[in-house]
């Protein structure tokens, strides 16, 4: 065979066995590769769209583990052609999505049901010691994208947890720099401190966080409280030292009742009821103008009226025990006082599903003794230092006289609901008292020092 036949057979040949192999690596290319990137491409379409939470696909769901992303995510990077860009662009959008969400996770309890609801991030409450160093750290490996509208809407929740957990540092701050001691030339600060802690911790709106401030507080004020107590033993405070003072809640709630306290205070207290027709009027008097006495009854009368003792409780009053049948407790055994106590006790509860917390001794009689037993029943004695001597009067002119005439700046006044000079003589007492200033509050407010006369 000539030579330059057998070359260009040899051409041929060699061309036919490039494009042989050509073809099979197309067609394994066609196999393995596009048919398999196109496969890779609906898996993760499909994936895609179980992740999302709406049809949309702009929010993903906040139910997916670090499984399902980089599952998702690694199914994206296998797709090599340039037309997957926009499915892998998808695929990124949801991965930062979750990274967000697991980062806010390290902050709040549980993930909202619908994650596009800023209010309802807002209002979840942030885990137990969060503290706005440890959201500084997380905000840091955020990937913010300011296209992604639920990652631009959650930068409002870091904001708004930023802010709320820089007010919680802020009053942890205040909390722990209150002073120990008091002088009387730190009182005005120490009042305006108080004042300014009490009204953030009130606006705090996480309310487990605001009940543990109230309470660090209110324990923080009892020993300051204390001290005032005891520098005004040593060092007598001013009318207007006491009044700084009672610019705090706080404060003012530890000191009430005590000399300390500036405010004229009145506690309005009915004895021997209820009685079906002069309860009802003195109820109507008071609730006329808002205000709220404590009515020491009787056993027996709760027995014959419990809708007027019932009315009493639930119209806000305060109910107190009188005995069962008015006796002089100071003449009987101490297992009769408590039987007369004790019977009161269980009627009253039958009857306004409230267990009295304080007793009247009929007469102011019984002295110490008696009150050790009323204690032993959980009962604090209660006597008055005004006595209207409606009792004796009758008249509601002569009532008016005898309170305004014996009228302290802490009054504990006895009345009785039992004769009708009692209703009229309080449309008189109420109206002159509240012209004076007076606050009315209830017995043991008032931290009226004597239990029984001597």
């Amino acid at each position: 065979m000539d030579r330059s036949l057998q070359q260009k057979l040899w051409k041929i040949s060699f061309v036919l066995l490039v494009l042989l192999i050509v073809t099979i690596a197309g067609l394994f290319i066609w196999q393995y590769v596009i048919l398999d990137n196109q496969t890779m491409a609906q898996q993760t379409q499909g994936a895609l769209a179980q992740t999302y939470f709406d049809e949309d696909q702009t929010v993903i769901k906040g139910d997916l583990s670090a499984g399902d992303i980089n599952k998702l995510v690694n199914g994206a990077n296998q797709l090599e052609s340039i037309k997957y860009k926009p499915l892998k662009k998808k695929v990124a959008k949801a991965a930062a999505q979750y990274k967000e969400l697991a980062l806010i996770n390290h902050l709040v309890k549980d993930i909202p049901t619908d994650i596009m609801a800023l209010e309802q991030w807002v209002a979840k409450s942030l885990k137990p010691k969060t503290n706005i160093e440890q959201l500084i750290q997380l905000k840091k490996q955020r990937v913010y994208n300011q296209e992604d509208a639920f990652l631009a809407q959650m930068n409002q929740v870091w904001n708004c947890y930023e802010m709320r957990l820089n007010r919680q540092a802020n009053i942890e701050a205040q909390l722990a720099q209150l002073p120990t001691a008091v002088t009387p030339a730190t009182i005005e600060s120490l009042s305006n401190q108080l004042s300014k802690l009490e009204s953030e911790i009130e606006q705090f709106d996480n309310m487990q966080g605001r009940q543990l401030w109230q309470e660090q507080l209110q324990k923080k004020v009892r020993q300051l409280a204390q001290a005032v107590q005891s520098l005004n033993e040593t060092d007598t405070l001013s009318k207007e030292h006491c009044q700084t003072l009672f610019q705090s809640k706080q404060m003012a709630a530890q000191l009430a009742g005590s000399e300390l306290d500036p405010r004229l205070l009145v506690a309005l207290t009915f004895d021997d009821g209820p009685h079906p027709e002069i309860t009802p009027q003195v109820l109507d008097v008071l609730k006329e103008y808002n205000i709220k006495g404590t009515f020491f009854v009787t056993g027996a009368n709760v027995e014959r009226y419990p809708e007027l003792a019932k009315r009493i409780v639930d119209e806000g009053h305060h109910i107190g025990n009188h005995s069962y049948n008015h006796p002089d407790l100071s003449k009987l055994s101490d297992a009769e006082v408590l039987k007369q106590l004790e019977q009161t006790q269980a009627l009253i509860k039958d009857a306004t599903g409230t267990t009295p917390t304080m007793f009247r001794m009929p007469f102011g009689a019984g002295g110490r003794r008696v009150v050790h037993l009323g204690q032993s029943l959980g009962l604090t004695s209660i006597i008055w230092n005004l006595d209207t001597q409606d009792w004796r009067s009758h008249d509601k002119d002569a009532i008016f006289e005898q309170s305004m005439e014996y009228l302290r700046e802490k009054t504990l006044m006895l009345m009785h609901d039992t004769h009708q000079a009692a209703p009229e003589a309080l449309r008189k007492i109420i109206p002159a008292l509240i012209a004076k200033g007076y606050e009315f509050v209830d017995p043991l407010t008032l931290g009226y020092e004597y239990h029984f006369f001597d």
